[in-house]
Order: C-alpha cells, then structure tokens, then sequence
C-alpha cells in the first residue's frame, strides 16, 4: 500500500532523477467523456531547491521525507550536484516584448490625445449640425405648417438623441 503524501511532505517524480519536491496541493479529480468516468488524484509539486512548479500525477510520485523532518533532509542535500531545472519554468520575461522608452510612451499620449481632441470636435459639429436642421424644420413648420416639416422634426430629434448618447 502507498503512503498518504501529505502538504510539506517532500517526493521524488519519475522523470525527474535526483531531484525533490515539496507538496504544495493535491486534486481529487473526476472527469466525465464520451468514453466515461475516471478519477485521479494530482499534486502541485515546488522543486525543493530551484522552485520549479510543476504538476504531476499521484502515481509518478513516491514519498521521500515526511514534513516534519523536511529541514534535516535538506541539510544532507549536496546542492553542488544537484540537477538543473528542466526547463519548464515559467519566466515571464520570455514572454512579454521590450518596454517602449519615456519618449516613446509621450508621442503616444500626445497622439492619443489630439484624436480625443479631434473626435470631439467632430461630435461637436455634428451636434451643432442637427440643432441646425431642428431649428431649420421647426421654421419651416412655424412658415408652411406642413406635417412633413414636423415628421423631419421628429427624426432630427431622434438622430440628435442617438448623438448625444454616443
């Protein structure tokens, strides 16, 4: 019968020779498929010595060190020969592009604020255009009081609405 790993517990993982993991989770999985149900268990595991993070499966792993004695263990490590990391660390550095430069961040904030600038001037007159064409319909209506001039009212008032709200 295996032994109940437990967080803190130190383990050993097929793959991985030489090297130690701390426990830092473990996961009671069920997974249902076309094919049915299977359940297993899976840990998070911390490299004891470089800090890897990886994950592995309750069956790949074996009981090295029970937490309690984890610092009398580790005292016994020769650190000079351990093993390199596998290379499957995460380094967010790897991942994310150059930061632009100082000048480079203030061109673009001016640039941006000028097409703000400019967005709303055009709101601006567009506004002042519709007032415009209310204003021209409603003289028209007082002039002729024709209802054609008070339905062009109705759909300027809707179309200075759709504006204002944008």
């Amino acid at each position: 019968m295996k032994a109940e790993i437990t967080f803190g517990d130190l383990v050993a993982v097929d793959g991985y020779p030489d090297r130690i993991f701390f426990v830092d989770a473990r996961r009671d999985v069920k997974e249902a498929g076309d094919t049915g149900v299977s359940t297993y268990v899976e840990f998070d595991l911390t490299d004891a010595i470089h800090g890897e993070w990886i994950l592995a499966d309750a069956n790949d792993i074996r009981l090295v060190c029970r937490s309690q004695f984890v610092d009398e263990y580790l005292d016994g490590v020769d650190y000079e020969n351990y093993p390199e990391p596998e290379g499957t660390a995460f380094h967010f550095a790897e991942f994310l592009p150059e930061l632009p430069y100082a000048d480079t961040v203030a061109k673009l904030s001016e640039g941006l604020e000028k097409a703000w600038d400019d967005m709303a001037k055009d709101k601006a007159k567009k506004i002042d255009d519709l007032l415009d064409e209310l204003n021209d319909y409603k003289r028209l209506e007082a002039m002729y009081g024709d209802e054609e001039y008070k339905a062009k009212q109705d759909e300027a008032k809707a179309k200075l609405k759709r504006e204002v709200k944008r």
